[in-house]
């Protein structure tokens, strides 16, 4: 039985905090989350409740793990839970606190070897009666949000005082104001310390390179730190390493030889660092790596060995010559962006593994090898923007997990496959830019997922008529069937059941992207892009904000009235009398001007383009030829997401910030 002045602290600190699902929605990918704290219940022994762990000889409380409990509301820095003198491990993880400060009373918990207070929106400076743990032998303050700081004096007296301490976790918490030369007391744990995370963390100065050489040290995270000068060993560089990442920071040159002595590295991830030259083969002596990413540098030749790689990252760099192929155990093989030439060879339908394959923005030439499509695990096959010819593959099996293809942009031939129709997760489909030749695909409107579907720019033609399924293209959002050869009128039996595009909650998702995640050494994301053309330009959404809504129905031979019930797809702003929510933009400069083409029917570029807080909004239909009579000026604003049509001019796989694996 537990005892019952604990028992009573542990319910009080209960109900000082609501539940809400949505506060350890990003608990997801590290482990489920649940509100634990609902089954706690008066009368029972509180040494069975759920994340409640109690001494089996004294029966006090030692443990407690609340980690992705649903907590939301103040931390009281008196709270109850203080009141648990024994208490060996804490892990409040995952929480919402709504901005509360760390209170000082941790530091009374001296007997504490285990603390997690990360991503649960504390706030303020970490208290200084934190180094007053000294058992600690992890220490976990990540905050996510930088909303922590860490004062210099406080990070020494925890470092000096702290002395068997394993795991150090702070990632973006703010250490501007600690000095390299303070970074140095790490020194001290030397024989203990296996992991340390700083990530963004505001570092900055001359790294002393011997915490790259700590003797036990097997984790190092010192990524996204900009200022912070690092110094590779150049040679005799012997460490347990097992996990490195040092992207985002800036050194120069070729990636040092070095390396190659770390033989029990899995990870490594030096995206966006600034190197140069060729990717050393010495590499491939690494033998049990098996994340590497070397994406967004300036590299320019690669002759690495694959064979026992997972994930592959090689994006965004000047990359020359044949594909490099995929390992037979490859989940992600990333090399968009580069200069690749030549087939895509059949040695690929080994990587029968593969989750996500992304050969876009390079000069690929010959068929898409069948195997592609069937992979049972692939989710995203991007080939876009190369050179490849033949016909899309035939052989979609029943079952597969595709969610988006891009095939855009290439010189594909023929008609589009029925097989597609079994896809029946996907989410985009985008094979505008090719040679296509077919009519409308009425059969893939019972496609219940799908979100994008591009045509533009290809040879389709005839009516786009219905099949009559019952919710056709129930989640469609964007809609482009530009540049074809289409007639008759416009399809007001899809118009009316787009209801994707009347339902869309501006506010529902908040700013959340088509995305999936995966979780390697940078924490990254491959995010769904799409080209839209705006004022007669193309351009591309490197990133697909969930309410971002378009319809381009241009450069066809449709004929007819615009359809009244384009009405109820939410319209509002200048021109029309349905003024936008004030949150939704302002009208567009007066430099921005709509295009009327004075001769048969009528064409307008763009219906609107509205700016506001540097996102973009708006609904596309232009060049709808008409015999009747010109259309209503239509606009319709939408939550969106700045342009990009700047950054390197090509799409790319864009990354988000995670907090860890």
């Amino acid at each position: 039985m537990c005892i019952h002045y604990e028992y009573t602290a542990l319910l009080h600190f209960k109900n000082s905090f609501s539940l809400n699902n949505s506060v350890s929605k990003y608990c997801d990918g590290y482990q489920s989350s649940y509100p634990k704290t609902a089954s706690w219940e008066n009368g029972l022994d509180c040494c069975l409740w759920d994340g409640v762990t109690c001494d089996s000889i004294s029966g006090h409380v030692i443990g407690l793990d609340l980690s992705c409990s649903w907590l939301e509301g103040h931390f009281h820095p008196n709270s109850t839970i203080f009141q648990l003198s024994h208490l060996q491990s804490l892990n409040l993880a995952f929480n919402n606190f709504s901005g509360s400060s760390i209170s000082s009373q941790f530091g009374d918990l001296v007997t504490l070897t285990h603390l997690n207070l990360s991503s649960s929106q504390f706030s303020g400076e970490i208290p200084s009666k934190i180094s007053q743990l000294s058992k600690l032998v992890s220490l976990d303050l990540s905050s996510w949000n930088e909303f922590l700081s860490f004062e210099s004096s406080t990070w020494k007296n925890l470092i000096l005082n702290v002395t068997d301490l394993r795991e150090l976790v702070l990632d973006d918490v703010n250490m501007s104001s600690i000095r390299p030369s303070s970074l140095s007391l790490l020194m001290n744990l030397s024989s203990s310390l296996v992991t340390l995370s700083l990530r963004h963390t505001g570092l900055q100065g001359q790294m002393a390179d011997d915490i790259l050489c700590l003797q036990n040290l097997q984790k190092l995270r010192l990524s996204w730190n900009g200022n912070l000068k690092v110094q590779l060993p150049k040679s005799n560089w012997s460490s347990p390493l097992r996990f490195l990442d040092l992207s985002r920071i800036a050194f120069s040159g070729e990636i040092p030889n070095s390396l190659s002595h770390l033989k029990s590295l899995n990870v490594l991830s030096l995206y966006s660092c600034q190197f140069e030259g060729l990717v050393p083969a010495s590499l491939g002596n690494l033998t049990q790596l098996t994340d590497l990413d070397l994406s967004s540098n300036n590299l320019s030749a690669e002759d690495l060995s694959m064979r026992s790689l997972r994930f592959l990252d090689l994006s965004f760099n000047m990359l020359q010559g044949s594909l490099p192929i995929p390992s037979s155990i490859a989940t992600f093989f990333l090399v968009s962006n580069n200069k690749f030439i030549g087939s895509i060879s059949l040695l690929f339908c080994n990587a029968s593994s593969l989750v996500i394959l992304n050969l876009s923005h390079n000069n690929l030439t010959g068929p898409v090898p069948q195997c592609l499509v069937a992979f049972p695990y692939l989710l995203v096959l991007d080939l876009q923007k190369n050179n490849l010819v033949g016909t899309i593959p035939r052989n979609f099996p029943e079952s597969n997990s595709l969610q988006t293809l891009h095939f855009n942009a290439n010189q594909l031939q023929g008609s589009l496959p029925l097989s597609l129709g079994n896809c029946t997760q996907l989410e985009v489909l985008d094979v505008g830019e090719n040679k296509i030749e077919d009519t409308f695909p009425n059969w893939l409107e019972g496609l219940q997922e799908l979100q994008v579907l591009v045509l533009k720019a290809n040879k389709f033609h005839g009516v786009i008529n219905t099949s009559n399924s019952k919710y056709p293209f129930a989640k469609l959002r964007i809609f482009d069937v530009s540049n074809n050869h289409f007639e008759g009128s416009l399809p007001t039996a899809y118009i009316k059941e787009f209801k994707g595009m009347m339902e869309v909650n501006d506010g529902a998702f908040g700013l959340q992207y088509m995305k999936y995640y995966y979780f390697n050494a940078s924490g990254l994301s491959y995010e769904d892009s799409v080209m839209v053309t705006m004022k007669a330009q193309n351009r591309e959404l490197q990133r697909i904000l969930r309410t971002f809504t378009t319809l381009d129905f241009s450069n066809n031979r449709f004929d007819g009235e615009i359809p009244k019930l384009i009405g109820d797809l939410r319209l509002c702003g200048v021109p029309l009398s349905k003024r936008c929510k004030k949150d939704e933009g302002e009208w567009p400069p007066p430099s921005t001007t709509f295009e009327d083409d004075e001769g048969w029917g009528f064409g307008w570029k763009a219906i609107a383009l509205g700016y506001g807080c540097g996102m973009i909004f708006g609904v596309v239909m232009g060049y709808v030829v008409c015999k009747t009579r010109k259309p209503q000026w239509l606009v319709r604003f939408f939550f969106g997401e700045t342009w990009e049509s700047g950054r390197r001019g090509r799409n790319r796989t864009h990354w988000n910030r995670r907090r860890r694996n």
